[in-house]
């Protein structure tokens, strides 16, 4: 196997769990919470902004940014006509890490300093609606890089 199957492989992997995991919050995660009285939603998702960053999320979303940039650098110094992939695939992978931290990350800490009462009702609906949005496109960017650098890997 070469070195380049190798890093295609293993962010593809990475790609794949961020992916699933970001999967989860937008199919059942965020609907069960949304579903709770705004209080308790406000409350379960402040735990969870403070879980997640101390979470082993965090190693495959490090994999991801540091194995897409790998791919980048190795796909432009190649040669040949199959770059594409792993390039879009890199791209995309990359792309929905920059989603987390300047879209999600910044709407979790505005959800972190909402009170946990009847005045943050319409701010929680709202900040969900928002985060949901978000979270879509970050699952659907991962989940693309993942299938696009596993058929990358499995050409080369």
């Amino acid at each position: 196997m070469t070195a380049m199957a190798w890093v295609l492989t293993i962010t593809a992997a990475a790609a794949a769990v961020f992916g699933g995991a970001m999967f989860a919050f937008s199919s059942f995660v965020m609907p069960a919470l949304r579903e709770l009285a705004p209080r308790d939603g406000i409350v379960a998702m402040q735990s969870i902004n403070r879980w997640a960053p101390k979470s082993l999320l965090a190693l495959p979303m490090g994999v991801l940014g540091i194995g897409g940039v790998a791919v980048l650098v190795l796909a432009l110094a190649g040669q040949g006509d199959d770059r594409a992939l792993p390039i879009l695939g890199a791209l995309l992978g990359v792309a929905s890490l920059v989603v987390t931290g300047v879209a999600n990350v910044p709407i979790n800490n505005k959800v972190d300093a909402l009170p946990a009462g009847p005045e943050a009702e319409g701010e929680w609906a709202a900040y969900a609606a928002v985060w949901c949005r978000w979270n879509h496109v970050r699952t659907l960017a991962a989940l693309g890089s993942a299938i696009l650098l596993a058929v990358a890997a499995a050409r080369v």
